[in-house]
């Protein structure tokens, strides 16, 4: 078993009606039949699903919920199960019941790699698409950045039930080809028809195989080495950070950008896209903007509650801050966000974030000796409070300024939230313009 340090919204998964999606989106393999070997180790994994909800979960009546009536339920279906995607299905399911965005099996990776070449955007409650790779089949179809997309296959595409189709469709059960409903600005719906680029993978890892094991350590090293912090200057006066995740041990990035922002009178701080990550880095990124304590919220774990104070740096940064958030802003950055909202520090811009925000460990076990199928769940082991007495879970942080792009400003490439953000730092400028601090890969901050 591995678990990971305390961390905030690394990986969640908001799931609700998870059964009715796989259903569909595996209705084609129901003449398939599970092996005795593939159904004993579906089982496995729902009892350890089981065992670490016991041994981790932070609420003990686990919202009222009999968590083994219902392990052995899903141990009734997963004997019944028709294909592994249908087992594994019950196994995703027992997590979901909970309804917690931070508590979801992880299921063993797929042989295979899929890339259907398209990106999506989730604004207010619709979802549009952000992006569409060149030479992909989405392109040659005639998928646009700037559709709305309706719906995956019968299933209609919100901000709430997306997550729900994003985890069915590229992690538990993945599909060569999937069907959308979409429709681009002042046109009509069309159904399209995608098919995946594949890139073949090894489902199984052979940890006695030298060359595996070194190019095991050369990705993680590659991982390692990425940037974590980049940055543009608007003339003399304000300076553009964004912060793509909250990574491990990044005290020394967040303290080179600090510094540089010292040269600046404004800061534009962009989250968007943020998911979160490790508890420690959000804590410091935070007593970097003030010039005292700061209590951010209660974490409430099963025997105990903590107060999380961000402690005062030497050398903060006290010029003006905006903060930018959208829907897949999560977790650390939700709390960075509301903590600064709440003291009066930055308003926030943009869109309503996702409201993924409980503590959370990343726990990993394997199935097999040397050669090994790996799979996990997250597993919330704390509950937040924020210092208004409200939860961020399900709710999320509303801007100050909420800014919805449209359809048409996807399309055309207009950022008016960042036009926005930048208002309020003292720099006009139009969603036009605001945009071409996106277009080119900005300087990095190792």
């Amino acid at each position: 078993m591995r678990r990971s340090p305390l961390s905030l919204g690394v990986r969640s998964v908001r799931i609700l009606v998870l059964g009715a999606v796989l259903g569909c989106a595996i209705a084609s393999e129901l003449s398939a039949q599970l092996p005795r070997q593939e159904r004993e180790r579906a089982l496995k994994m729902l009892e350890q699903m089981r065992q670490d909800l016991h041994e981790y979960y932070y609420d003990s009546t686990f919202g009222g919920i009999d968590i083994d009536a219902r392990a052995r339920r899903a141990d009734s279906l997963i004997r019944v199960a028709p294909t592994m995607a249908h087992a594994l299905g019950q196994v995703a399911q027992y997590l979901a019941d909970l309804k917690d965005s931070h508590t979801s099996f992880h299921p063993p990776r797929h042989v295979a790699r899929l890339d259907f070449g398209f990106s999506w955007l989730i604004v207010g409650d619709s979802v549009f698409i952000s992006g569409v790779k060149k030479g992909s089949d989405a392109e040659a179809k005639g998928l646009k950045r700037g559709d709305l997309l309706l719906a995956f296959d019968k299933f209609r595409s919100t901000r709430q039930s997306l997550r729900v189709i994003a985890y069915v469709y590229f992690a538990l059960s993945p599909r060569p080809t999937i069907s959308l409903t979409v429709v681009s600005p002042g046109e009509q719906p069309r159904k399209l028809s995608i098919d995946a680029k594949i890139t073949e993978g090894k489902r199984t890892i052979d940890y006695t195989n030298i060359d595996e094991l070194s190019q095991i350590i050369s990705d993680m090293e590659d991982a390692s080495r990425k940037a974590t912090n980049f940055y543009r200057t608007v003339g003399d006066s304000v300076l553009i950070w964004r912060m793509p995740r909250f990574s491990y041990a990044d005290e020394m990035a967040i303290d080179h950008m600090i510094d540089r922002a010292q040269r600046y009178r404004g800061v534009v701080l962009d989250l968007r896209d943020n998911p979160g990550g490790y508890i420690e880095t959000l804590r410091y990124l935070t007593g970097r903007f003030f010039d005292r304590d700061i209590t951010m919220y209660t974490a409430k774990e099963r025997k105990k509650s903590t107060l999380i104070v961000a402690n005062a740096a030497k050398k903060p940064y006290l010029g003006k801050l905006v903060v930018l958030v959208n829907a897949n802003s999560a977790s650390s950055s939700e709390m960075f966000s509301r903590t600064l909202q709440l003291q009066g520090r930055a308003p926030i811009v943009g869109d309503r974030s996702a409201g993924a925000v409980i503590t959370a460990v990343s726990v990993g076990h394997v199935v097999g000796f040397e050669r090994v199928l790996q799979y996990g769940a997250s597993m919330s082991v704390a509950d937040v409070v924020m210092i208004d007495g409200q939860r961020l879970e399900n709710v999320g942080v509303m801007p100050d300024h909420r800014v919805l792009p449209t359809g048409s400003d996807l399309a055309a490439r207009r950022d008016p939230q960042m036009a926005k953000a930048l208002e309020l730092v003292g720099v006009n400028v139009t969603p036009e313009q605001a945009a071409q601090y996106n277009k080119v890969e900005p300087k990095q901050e190792n």
